[in-house]
């Protein structure tokens, strides 16, 4: 078993859906600097990004229960659009703070060590899945609270 084996473990919770996603995501962006990243790297790595990982993922659920509660508080209804909304609000903020958190705490070189910290905790190239799948779903939340909120 590789390190990296070891190292993605730590997020598994058992849930098979979400098993074949990340599964499927692993295959799609791999993560192809295993080597560089041994146990002790690892572990700094870790110890360093891991609060501004899960700060993002409690901002992700947020900003689905926002998105899902926003709608019923503005219109009494929600619509499809809203569903985008939702998604796009909840990327959208655990992605802006990661970029506001490393940026602030060292510029450039702490988001690409975020980034290399993530691509190993989850075994996927982080700047694939970030470029492409999360500043789409954002951009889909922007133009689906466009129809939502802003178009009659």
């Amino acid at each position: 078993m590789s390190n990296l084996g070891k190292k993605g473990k730590d997020y598994r919770h058992g849930d098979e859906k979400a098993e074949l996603v990340m599964e499927a995501l692993r295959k799609a962006a791999p993560f192809k600097d295993t080597l560089a990243v041994d146990d002790q790297l690892y572990a700094a790595f870790r110890e360093r990004n891991a609060r501004i990982n899960n700060i993002a993922c409690v901002l992700f659920v947020a900003g689905m229960v926002c998105g899902y509660l926003v709608p019923w508080g503005v219109r009494g209804s929600f619509s499809g659009w809203d569903i985008g909304v939702m998604f796009g609000l909840a990327t959208g903020l655990a992605t802006f703070w990661i970029l506001a958190a490393c940026l602030t705490l060292g510029g450039f070189d702490r988001l690409k060590e975020f980034m290399t910290f993530y691509s190993a905790k989850y075994e996927i190239n982080a700047k694939v899945i970030f470029l492409g799948i999360y500043v789409p779903i954002i951009a889909g939340g922007v133009v689906s609270a466009w129809f939502a909120y802003f178009s009659s």
